[in-house]
């Protein structure tokens, strides 16, 4: 095997390693209400998990955690609240990128209401570490 080709495999298999180590991190995090999150999120980057009961329902990556959780109230800015709503409620959305009122009532009692929230600032690696999880756990919503 090449230099480079054991390097590359050295990289990848301790890339690996660290994310295993802050997917643990991430699910060992308390599971709190949205409210309780949105409100303590800071705007560092980093990754954030969504549950229900403990069901992983979806894991994401941002550069802001705080604006990113944000943006879960609006439907035309976050692919978890347009995928719960196509897929769970069997909706679809409008030319203004917006459920039906009735539907975007529901999302809100589903997200806001059922739905635990976990939340890990990384620095840099968050794309990573999502993939990783993505990869191992299957989130529902990250088809």
């Amino acid at each position: 095997m090449a230099k480079a080709d054991q390097l590359w495999l050295t990289v990848t298999k301790r890339a690996d390693a660290l994310a295993g180590y802050a997917r643990r991190l991430l699910m060992k995090e308390p599971k709190r209400r949205y409210a309780e999150v949105s409100v303590a999120a800071s705007s560092a980057g980093g990754v954030y998990a969504v549950f229900k009961g403990r069901t992983l329902l979806y894991v994401g990556e941002t550069k802001n955690l705080k604006h990113r959780l944000g943006n879960l109230k609006r439907t035309r800015t976050h692919t978890l609240r347009r995928s719960v709503g196509t897929y769970l409620l069997k909706a679809r959305t409008g030319t203004d990128g917006k459920f039906p009122g009735r539907i975007e009532d529901r999302l809100d009692r589903f997200l806001f209401g059922e739905c635990r929230y976990a939340v890990l600032p990384i620095r840099f690696g968050r794309k990573e570490v999502e993939a990783f999880i993505i990869r191992k756990d299957k989130p529902t919503y990250n088809g």
